[in-house]
């Protein structure tokens, strides 16, 4: 593909690939995303619409592409900084002693790695904390104790939360969540932190990552002692960003450190602006607008508060100063006059990861000139098409780990897929395609008794084998009516209320019979007592909304798991199957009974079975897992 084709850059968003038809036809295979959930779309079905976004563009007898995707296509893309790493170091060694502090060496790397890599997208977030981790906030000037979930919820309303920090309270100024392997670290007060392995905290005198943190070493602040130190496997980690200006915390009396990246920026923007570069800030919303103007003014770099504006929140602008910080929305209004009237030599993006959308993305995309690029995020987009649009503005970043990956290195729990071919009645099959919609066949399949029987007996069967089982459903109504089932299959004398389902009082009822529901309706203390008693339960069933899975239920003492509802979406499947990759001794491996109904007469297709083939495709073959297909006639 190398040898033939010719690459003309035009300017620093696209590039012209010329060369033979058949290697053109190659690239543009090579650069195409399929769209998430495309096959279930009736104009893909119909073949009116194309399952694929393509990031190239034809023209006559050449493809335009994105300059950040010529690696992916074996091509190298031509990125020469301006700068020296000596005007650098010049840079640094004049303006860090106006700071008041002084910055960590990873912020420092980061700083000067931007600026001799040209485009560059930083993975800053070094955290984090389990969700279940509490923390002492100030919530409207009163102290209350929140875990991290909580107060991700808040700021997702807009509740302004002030956390410690050794220097006193300070303002949350935005929050994240990140899936990592990680560490649980206990104390000599038999406390722990249960931290992704990137998660900084700060012990004899050092900042120091959950992967360099030894048994003896002691923490700055409370002079607690590490005395064990226990690797778990992937999970999602949350953390926040703080305005104190080296991003130093304190939970459970140990100083925590998150990226600190407001520095870093405001270092780049100074550097540019030292060296005549104009420089633009995109921010995700208001609140940072503000917040990164005060953080300039707060690092003493008075030069570069008195060149920086903002627009958005009321301000306008000129653009003609040195540093313009503005949201997205707010730029957005400008794009017919981007690299005409107005240009700008950097765009620094912040949260990156959140203006990943295509509209937000074309302020990058209109930018033609702009040479030096930067994003800061702390975890990637999972949809393919957001990640590919962002490689192809700002370039390649960190790859995180797979499942495959975990279980290979022996973090994981080898996972069996044992997808169960249900093949109706002709009768019923007939019925079902008399229904018009989707939704319309979804209710006809889990309103079919001999399928929830199944279901409900096999979770009987694999509970007296001591084994902990999760039943899924995506609607209330059908979880509820398998929770009953279950119930009287195994305690027919039991007389069970709607109240002892999804009630004030239910757990108490649920724990006496190990058979626990868990839906929207329950709050989150409820689901977490009910995860923790999983933990140390044996042969228990939980019948759990899919929903529940992206907040975070994740158990360790789990053993199987049954999909009792047809399944769509790949990040769905695959957050289902990530909470019981998780290792625990009571088990060998994490079974999945995946439910496939087949509707098809001479063979085997459907709405249903072709979401199964998609799930083959996304999710269970790129995976490695293990897949054994059976069939029940019913």
């Amino acid at each position: 593909m190398q040898t033939q084709i010719q690459v003309q850059k035009l300017n620093e968003s696209f590039s012209k690939i010329t060369g033979p038809e058949n290697d053109l036809r190659k690239i543009a295979d090579r650069l195409k995303v399929e769209e998430p959930g495309a096959y279930f779309n009736p104009l893909v079905q119909r073949g009116f619409k194309s399952p694929f976004v393509y990031f190239t563009k034809r023209v006559n007898d050449s493809l335009i592409v994105y300059n950040g995707h010529l690696n992916l296509i074996g091509q190298k893309e031509d990125l020469k900084s301006d700068f020296s790493i000596e005007e650098i170091k010049d840079y640094l060694k004049n303006n860090l002693d106006k700071l008041p502090f002084k910055p960590y060496d990873y912020q420092l790397k980061c700083f000067i790695e931007s600026i001799l890599n040209v485009k560059h997208i930083n993975l800053l977030c070094t955290g984090c904390l389990d969700p279940e981790t509490e923390i002492e906030v100030e919530v409207e000037g009163c102290p209350e104790i929140l875990t991290y979930r909580e107060i991700h919820k808040l700021i997702d309303k807009g509740i302004k939360l002030k956390v410690k920090t050794p220097d006193g309270y300070e303002y949350i100024t935005d929050k994240f969540v990140k899936k990592d392997s990680g560490y649980k670290i206990t104390y000599n007060d038999e406390t722990s932190t249960i931290c992704a392995q990137t998660h900084n905290m700060q012990f004899n005198g050092k900042l120091k990552s959950a992967v360099e943190i030894k048994i003896g070493d002691t923490d700055d602040y409370s002079g607690k002692v590490v005395i064990s130190k226990e690797k778990i496997p992937e999970q999602e980690f949350y953390d926040f960003e703080i305005s104190n200006q080296n991003g130093l915390y304190i939970q459970n009396g140990i100083i925590h450190h998150n990226s600190g990246k407001s520095c870093i920026i405001a270092l780049l923007a100074d550097f540019f602006r030292v060296h005549g570069k104009r420089v633009l800030l995109l921010v995700p919303n208001i609140n940072l607008l503000t917040q990164f103007k005060a953080d300039i003014d707060s690092y003493n770099l008075k030069e570069l508060s008195e060149n920086t504006e903002i627009l958005g929140a009321g301000n306008k602008t000129d653009f003609k100063s040195s540093v313009l910080i503005s949201t997205w929305q707010s730029m957005i209004q400008y794009k017919d006059e981007l690299n005409k009237s107005i240009k700008y030599d950097v765009i620094i993006n912040d949260e990156v990861h959140k203006n990943a959308g295509e509209v937000s993305s074309e302020i990058a995309t209109s930018l033609l000139d702009t040479k030096y690029r930067f994003g800061f995020t702390g975890t990637l987009p999972e949809d393919p098409i957001l990640l590919y649009r962002l490689i192809g503005l700002f370039g390649e970043s960190t790859k995180y780990i797979s499942s495959r990956e975990l279980i290979e290195r022996g973090l994981g729990t080898p996972i069996i897929i044992k997808s169960v071919i249900i093949d109706y009645s002709p009768e019923f099959k007939t019925e079902v395609r008399e229904c018009r919609t989707w939704l319309e066949q979804l209710k006809f399949i889990k309103e079919n008794q001999s399928r929830n029987d199944f279901i409900c007996n096999l979770g009987v069967s694999l509970m007296k084998k001591n084994e902990n089982s999760l039943i899924l459903f995506s609607h209330t109504q059908h979880g509820k009516d398998l929770y009953l089932e279950i119930m009287k299959k195994l305690f027919p004398d039991v007389e069970v209320e709607n109240k002892d389902i999804t009630g004030k009082y239910s757990f108490d009822f649920q724990k006496n019979y190990h058979v626990y529901f868990i839906n929207g309706e329950d709050d989150a203390k409820v689901r977490e007592k009910t995860r923790l008693i999983l933990e140390n339960d044996s042969g228990a069933i939980l019948v759990s909304n899919y929903s529940i899975l992206g907040t975070g239920v994740n158990i360790k003492n789990l053993h199987n798991m049954i999909f009792a509802s047809p399944l769509k979406a790949y990040t769905t499947v695959t957050q289902s199957i990530g909470r019981g990759i998780r290792k625990h001794d009571s088990k060998s491996k994490f079974t999945v009974f995946d439910l496939v109904d087949n509707l098809g007469t001479r063979k085997y297709s459907g709405t249903f079975y072709k979401q199964y083939q998609h799930r083959l495709k996304t999710s269970y073959y790129p995976e490695g897992y293990t897949v054994q297909e059976s069939v029940l006639k019913i």
